[in-house]
């Protein structure tokens, strides 16, 4: 009979499969007739892009992470596949985010702020991934410190410029963007959780996953709207 471990991770990793099924369906109406002739010179075009890619990896990765412990039986923080989609990930959603937010800035409201959006992300980030050892985030110099610190900074540098975005959006096609503000919100929460959590599955592993199934729903339904919302016709 499984845990209560088991059980929420299982639940995870099919609300992370679901994340990608509607990732690549979406990603499949991006790439349809003249889409694809857009798809490197329309700026929505890029920016859903890279979004919509980017989840998907990092939703396989947590359907691999799920499989390996189910295989294992054992709580493995970290493993080579996982972290290769989830490095590969996490970068490439805050690259199409920090494009978008760049973009969103272009107009008369948030023009003046355009350069702040492109350096600031990158300075706090690093001061983030530098200041968590002193917090008990991430303490040594080993490859698990090295990713306990990795990914609570690619979420909260997502986080910064998701929040752009949700301010600034105006166009009808950025203004869809505006829900990844709260994914990265339970993103970020999660990936904290899971960097201080035990070895036990205690409250804080709980609250953790809950945050990632939570993310990931999130994830899956503003792809499961955004199909609608690309492809061929939205070119503006």
């Amino acid at each position: 009979m499984m845990d209560a471990q088991s059980i929420q991770y299982i639940i995870t990793a099919v609300v992370a499969l679901a994340a990608f099924l509607c990732g690549a369906r979406a990603l499949h109406k991006l790439f349809q007739g003249d889409a694809i002739s857009d798809t490197f010179t329309d700026a929505h075009h890029e920016v859903y892009m890279l979004i919509i890619f980017g989840f998907s990896l990092v939703a396989l990765g947590e359907i691999a992470w799920v499989l390996i412990f189910q295989q294992s039986g054992n709580d493995v923080m970290y493993a080579a596949m996982p972290d290769f989609y989830w490095v590969v990930g996490y970068s490439i959603v805050f690259l199409g985010i920090w494009y978008a937010a760049y973009r969103v800035t272009q107009d008369r409201k948030g023009a003046k702020y355009g350069p702040a959006v492109l350096i600031l992300p990158w300075i706090a980030g690093a001061v983030m991934f530098f200041m968590l050892p002193l917090l008990g985030i991430g303490v040594g110099d080993d490859q698990v410190a090295f990713f306990l610190r990795l990914y609570p900074t690619l979420s909260f540098m997502s986080l910064l410029v998701s929040a752009v975005v949700y301010y600034f959006a105006e166009d009808e096609y950025y203004v869809l963007l505006r829900p990844l503000l709260f994914i990265m919100v339970a993103m970020l929460i999660g990936d904290i959780l899971f960097a201080i959590k035990g070895e036990e599955y205690d409250i804080i592993s709980v609250v953790a996953d809950l945050s990632y199934i939570i993310s990931y729903s999130m994830v899956a339904y503003m792809f499961f709207q955004k199909h609608a919302a690309i492809g061929p016709s939205s070119k503006k």
